[in-house]
């Protein structure tokens, strides 16, 4: 069965499908990129004007986040239909970039975007095709924005019968030239790369940036109505670890273990709290390590 919500997004801040539901596809041909022109979330008229999803770049982490606004097999709102064909309709799922294809706009400037950003766009891409065969290409041309004719735009007809991805600058009735020369064949080629690899594109970046998120913040987690936080729980965690471990090769050696001695033995043989100031990921890296050698020995 086929997803409807992509898993990086949420899909509760700004869910619009309960006021304005569209029509459900059983199939999608296409993904329509736009650019919002803002640097921050778009209002979209309270879901009037809205696409599928809007994803915002994170520059300080060097990744996307995203915002569903309807399932990607629902037709959305962010393309003008004046004609009998429709867009809207047309088995598209649309997607709003934050930012701007205009130099000089406001938010992050999507033609030049970093591999980063484009890798965020081709994991989306990816899925997409895992879940609904759209195609991984696109064989319109994404021109710069301000170009003084129209030749890019598609057909109705042509519109009607394309299968990929192309952008508002490429939709039938409408005057958009959003998001210009977005690097799409290089997105494209990222999602080529993930598919047979079978992984998703991470650099080493990210993955610097989401270790050092998620170590702080569980070591700063404190558990509800305790006040104890993770400084305490690691630290007895890992003197636990140590001391069962004994305890498990006495055991080898001896069938019979007390369980009151060797629950004493274990309360006794907790560390005291960590000091405050300890480097989150010395202590990471630490344990990583010892579990590594344990698991080798």
């Amino acid at each position: 069965m086929h997803a409807t919500q992509y898993s990086l997004a949420n899909a509760t801040a700004q869910w619009f499908a309960d006021d304005h539901p569209g029509v459900t596809f059983t199939s999608l041909e296409k993904c329509l990129w736009h650019s919002t022109e803002t640097s921050g979330w778009p209002g979209y008229s309270g879901g009037a004007t809205a696409p599928n999803l809007t994803v915002t770049p994170d520059r300080s982490a060097k990744r996307l986040v995203w915002r569903q606004h309807f399932p990607v097999n629902m037709s959305s709102r962010a393309l003008l239909h004046t004609h009998t064909q429709p867009t809207n309709g047309d088995h598209v799922v649309q997607i709003e970039l934050v930012g701007t294809c205009v130099p000089g706009g406001p938010g992050l400037f999507w033609p030049t975007a970093p591999d980063w950003a484009l890798a965020g766009i081709a994991d989306f891409a990816a899925w997409l095709y895992r879940e609904w065969a759209v195609p991984l290409k696109s064989t319109v041309t994404w021109r710069a924005y301000g170009a003084s004719d129209d030749w890019q735009r598609l057909s109705d007809s042509a519109y009607n019968d394309y299968a990929g991805h192309l952008g508002h600058e490429h939709a039938p009735q409408n005057d958009h030239r959003d998001p210009g020369a977005l690097a799409m064949a290089r997105a494209l080629t990222i999602a080529t790369s993930e598919l047979s690899t079978g992984g998703t594109t991470v650099t080493p970046d990210e993955i610097d940036a989401v270790a050092q998120r998620t170590f702080e913040k569980i070591f700063n987690y404190t558990v509800p109505g305790t006040g104890v936080n993770f400084q305490t729980v690691i630290s007895r965690v890992y003197g636990q670890g140590i001391l069962l471990e004994k305890l498990v090769k006495a055991g080898d050696a001896n069938d019979e273990i007390d369980p009151k001695a060797l629950a004493a033995a274990i309360v006794a043989g907790l560390p005291p709290q960590l000091p405050a100031n300890v480097d989150v990921k010395a202590v990471a890296v630490a344990v990583a390590d010892e579990l590594r050698n344990r698991l080798a020995g």
